[in-house]
């Protein structure tokens, strides 16, 4: 479970204790709710990158409202944005309001960030008995309820869980040219080897990666655990190739040329 936090002033009127789960510890107890005055919902994290990183997360909002409902749990002391109280109409809300400090909290995708650091908001929960307590975000909880429509079960993704090491390496932080920037799970150096690789070549089957004198020792299954990697974040592609023998072929895509150029520049300094 990943939980961004971050102590913030909001202009609030209490209104009521409402019997609710906390989405944050989970527990079944007691919330104090308000109204809030336009809110600033996001979160500011400090992403522990080589070089150090900040980064603004924000949840997904349909309608931004004059009024919103927040909840503080009486457990966790974590305030966030509640759904299905009823609403008051905006006329009938105190005015008279406080300005107050509380930790407001966002749940983020568990696989967004073990496999790609990225910081997306969770939408749906789910309980795995192997595995513990998992939230995702719309595009992985649709994947995971697909494969158990097919399966039964969730027996991918909680393989694709139990894959994730206790201590997790720190990630980089690469400033692309056009101004956007990235961070970028080495893999032990092996990602941004077959970055380095592909942007000399141009292109290469996975087999020729594998056969490189300097990531041979890698062995396939990691090739192949990187190669999935640098494809979900959109810097390798991959096409059938040939015509009367057809191979799997990478290459970089345009994001990926500038990711390896980057990635040059910070090895000749």
């Amino acid at each position: 479970m990943v939980v961004v936090s971050e102590k913030k002033a909001f202009e609030l009127v209490r209104f009521e204790n409402i019997i609710k789960r906390c989405p944050i510890c989970l527990s079944d107890t007691e919330q104090t709710a308000y109204y809030a005055k336009a809110p600033d919902l996001s979160v500011t994290v400090h992403v522990d990158t080589e070089p150090k990183y900040t980064l603004v997360v924000r949840p997904t909002l349909e309608h931004t409202y004059e009024w919103d409902v927040l909840a503080e749990c009486s457990r966790c002391k974590y305030m966030y944005r509640v759904m299905g109280v009823p609403r008051m109409r905006v006329k009938d809300i105190p005015r008279d309001t406080s300005r107050e400090e509380h930790e407001l909290a966002l749940t983020c995708c568990d696989l967004c960030y073990n496999e790609y650091y990225r910081y997306t908001i969770s939408e749906v929960f789910i309980k795995l008995s192997s595995i513990g307590n998992v939230y995702l975000c719309k595009e992985h909880a649709q994947e995971a309820e697909q494969e158990k429509k097919r399966e039964g079960g969730y027996t991918s993704l909680a393989a694709r869980l139990s894959r994730w090491g206790s201590v997790k390496e720190k990630p980089i932080l690469v400033n692309l040219e056009d101004g956007r920037q990235l961070i970028l799970k080495s893999n032990n150096d092996l990602s941004m080897n077959i970055l380095s690789l592909l942007s000399e070549r141009g292109s290469a089957t996975r087999g020729e990666i594998n056969r490189m004198p300097w990531l041979k020792d890698s062995g396939m299954d990691a090739i192949n655990d990187a190669v999935s990697y640098l494809k979900g974040m959109s810097l390798v592609q991959e096409a059938l190739q040939g015509v009367i023998i057809k191979k799997e072929v990478l290459s970089l895509t345009e994001d990926g040329e500038m990711a390896a150029y980057a990635l040059s520049r910070r090895r000749k300094r």
